[in-house]
């Protein structure tokens, strides 16, 4: 099933939302029309130098356990020893499964490149906190105080959570770049273009070093 149809399957669900969630659902519905050319700028934010010899693309969930224990115990040794020292460009792609990490990734975004990261390690680190509100609005009132705490304005808010054209372009981006690399479960990685299961940093710094050697 794609990302799309699961995200339609909201529909009931997001109706009892509040007006802020309004812009959701129809921005989900428009981006199965979207054309290759709008789908293909999917918004990738990335760490590490353009020129490095490899490239690891993360495919994640903001909503994904999977993925909250990766960036707990291997992202920031991965970090330290291959993206800071220039040897890797990382780069990640979010998968939305459902709406509550659609909206996270709309939020995570909202600082822009320079806070996205930082705040995807809040968002991480607190899932239990967030993802198990019972209503949308809950949910939104915990994530745009992780936001505020790395220093996203609430005007930056306010804006990029009703921006139709970002989900759209999230949403249908997404779902083409999963289908292009085989993506069926997160955390996956896509390796100068090869693409694998979730794994331990043994795992990955092997097929690193074996790249770049």
């Amino acid at each position: 099933m794609s990302i799309i149809s699961v995200l339609r399957t909201t529909r009931l669900a997001l109706a009892s939302m509040a007006a802020v969630f309004a812009f959701a659902l129809g921005a989900i519905e428009s981006a199965a029309q979207t054309d290759e050319a709008q789908a293909g700028q999917y918004p990738i934010m990335s760490l590490g130098s353009e020129s490095a010899q490899v490239t690891v693309t993360e495919y994640a969930s903001l909503t994904c356990p999977h993925c909250a224990s990766f960036h707990a115990r291997v992202f920031p040794t991965l970090k330290q020893n291959y993206i800071d020292t220039g040897k890797i460009r990382y780069e990640v792609v979010e998968v939305y499964f459902n709406r509550y990490g659609l909206i996270a990734s709309v939020v995570a975004r909202c600082g822009g490149p320079d806070k996205y990261f930082d705040l995807i390690d809040l968002m991480y680190a607190k899932q239990p906190e967030w993802s198990s509100q019972p209503t949308g609005n809950k949910m939104l009132m915990r994530l745009s105080s992780l936001a505020r705490s790395v220093g996203v304005s609430e005007e930056q808010l306010n804006q990029c959570i009703r921006d139709e054209e970002m989900v759209e372009t999230l949403v249908s981006g997404s779902d083409k770049l999963m289908s292009r690399h085989g993506i069926s479960s997160t955390p996956s990685f896509v390796i100068n273009g090869k693409t694998y299961k979730n794994m331990s940093y043994d795992e990955m710094a092997g097929i690193i070093d074996e790249a770049l050697n």
